[in-house]
C-alpha cells in the first residue's frame, strides 16, 4: 500500500521551505504556514493556484491527489 504524501513530506522531499518557496514563487513563511496547518489554500480547489501540481511534477514521489485532499474535509472545502 502506498504511503500518503503529506505537505510536510513533500516539502522535505523537495529540499525544505526555501526550496519550495522558490519553486512556488512565495515566501518560506507562507510555505511554513501550509506545513503547520497541513493543508493547501482554498485557491487550490478553485483552480486559482496549482501548487499541488507543481510539487508533484517536481518529484515522482509526491502525489498531487494526496496534496489536494488537504483542501477538502468530507467533500467540503476545509475551513
Amino acid at each position: 500500500m502506498r504511503k500518503k504524501t503529506t505537505i510536510k513530506a513533500a516539502v522535505e522531499i523537495l529540499g525544505g521551505l526555501s526550496a519550495v518557496a522558490r519553486l512556488l514563487k512565495m515566501t518560506p513563511r507562507a510555505v511554513r504556514k501550509y506545513v503547520e496547518q497541513n493543508k493547501l489554500p482554498r485557491t487550490e480547489a478553485t483552480g486559482e493556484t496549482q501548487y499541488a501540481a507543481i510539487m508533484a511534477k517536481s518529484d515522482p514521489r509526491i502525489n498531487k491527489d494526496d496534496l489536494l485532499a488537504t483542501v477538502y474535509k468530507k467533500g467540503k472545502l476545509a475551513a
